[in-house]
C-alpha cells in the first residue's frame, strides 16, 4: 500500500496456495480486480473477500485459464525487466518424487525449479 496508497487495480492470483487466495482482496484499491489463474487442488479455497469488503469497495473477482504465446513473452519479459519476482522453490531433479509430492498436495509456494545438471 505505501507504493499505491490506495491499493493496486489489479493483481494476478498466480499461487496456488490458500494464503494467496485469503490476502489477494486486501491489496486492491476501489473497483480494484483479483484475477486467479493458480488453480488450488483444495477444493475448499475461495477465490474472495467477504461478501461486505466485495460490495463496500466495489471489487472484482475474475478467473483465466487461458493465455497465449505472447501473453508468455510478455510475462518472462517483465521477469527479465525485474518488474515481476517470482516466487521459487529449488531443488534437485534427483528429488523430483518428492517434489511431485509437494506440488501435487498444496507444500510448495510458488513455482519449482530441479536443477538438471550442477
Amino acid at each position: 500500500m505505501k507504493i499505491t496508497k490506495y491499493g493496486a487495480h489489479g493483481v494476478i492470483i498466480t499461487a496456488a496456495t490458500r494464503a494467496a487466495y485469503e490476502t489477494a482482496p486486501n491489496y486492491l484499491r476501489p473497483n480494484g480486480t483479483a484475477v486467479a489463474v493458480g488453480l488450488p487442488q483444495d477444493p475448499t479455497v475461495i477465490a474472495g473477500a467477504p461478501p461486505m469488503a466485495v460490495a463496500l469497495r466495489r471489487l472484482k473477482i475474475v478467473g483465466s485459464v487461458t493465455g497465449s504465446m505472447k501473453d508468455v513473452e510478455e510475462a518472462l519479459d517483465f521477469t527479465a525487466r525485474g518488474l515481476v519476482r517470482p516466487i521459487l522453490s529449488k531443488g534437485k531433479l534427483e528429488d523430483l518424487d518428492q517434489w511431485i509430492k509437494k506440488l501435487a498436495t498444496g507444500q510448495v509456494a510458488g513455482r519449482c525449479v530441479l536443477e538438471v545438471a550442477a
